[in-house]
């Protein structure tokens, strides 16, 4: 029973450590690198992540804005990322109006989210269906 709890939380820490590194290669893509340096993340970060993450933005996103660059990372990020463009959409005491508009894109025009892939992120996360969650 033990070594069964000790391969899923490795299986759990994988799947934690692979989107890690999904999140850091969308943030260097649209030209956020930078903020690796400034949150000293890359010090944690093994040498081959490191090497691909010297990779200069991608030339396809320089010419975009910075809030328009930040509604793409949370667009590609997926759901959880598209749900906080949309809170901070609506706050106007944190962000300023240019983020504001760029995010607001978020509550409608956002693109489609399989719903096969809704159900399979729940059962991962929960250890069960939804219908077996919720009422």
């Amino acid at each position: 029973m033990a070594v069964l709890g000790r391969l899923a939380t490795i299986g759990r820490t994988y799947r934690h450590l692979s989107r890690y590194q999904q999140i850091l290669r969308v943030l260097v893509k649209y030209g956020f690198g930078d903020l690796l340096d400034r949150f000293h993340i890359r010090r944690y970060m093994d040498a081959m992540v490191r090497l691909f993450l010297r990779r200069k933005p991608d030339p396809d996103t320089a010419h975009l804005s910075t809030p328009e660059r930040l509604r793409r990372v949370m667009e590609e990020l997926g759901p959880t990322f598209i749900k906080l463009g949309q809170v901070l959409s609506t706050r106007p005491d944190i962000l300023p109006p240019a983020y504001l508009r760029e995010l607001t894109k978020l509550q409608d025009n956002v693109p489609p989210f399989p719903y096969a892939d809704a159900i399979l992120i729940v059962t991962q996360d929960f250890g069960s269906t939804p219908d077996e969650l919720f009422a």
